[in-house]
């Protein structure tokens, strides 16, 4: 049965320091910093591993009182795992690994982070 997995707002952690430049500044964003993300494409449970899915910043990520992602940001991800239905009414499971994100001066920083939603 082919079920659409409900677009999710996530939160999602940067796993590695990154450095932004915003504004003639370097920005460090530090390891495990939330980055709230929501998908714009449409994940199911006909997804398959390799698929792409993009999302959106939900709100601006902000650093030592700096703006360094502005909501409405793009966000490039991946399934990476997708488990089908099973029997006796076990949902399927898709992961989706984020793997970039785009900052305030238009660069995609490099994430490594993923979420695991489970179907109706």
């Amino acid at each position: 049965m082919n079920k659409t997995v409900r677009k999710a707002i996530c939160s999602l952690t940067a796993v590695a320091l990154l450095q932004l430049p915003v504004y003639a500044e370097i920005v460090k964003v530090p390891a495990g910093t939330a980055i709230m993300l929501k998908t714009t494409s449409e994940v199911t449970s006909s997804s398959t591993v390799g698929d792409i899915v993009t999302m959106a910043v939900v709100q601006d990520l902000t650093i030592d009182g700096k703006i360094v992602a502005k909501a409405g940001a793009s966000a490039i991800g991946e399934v990476t795992a997708v488990a089908k239905n099973g029997f006796f009414g076990v949902p399927s499971e898709i992961t989706v690994t984020v793997k970039r994100v785009t900052m305030i001066d238009s660069n995609m920083i490099s994430v490594n982070t993923a979420k695991t939603v489970k179907g109706n």
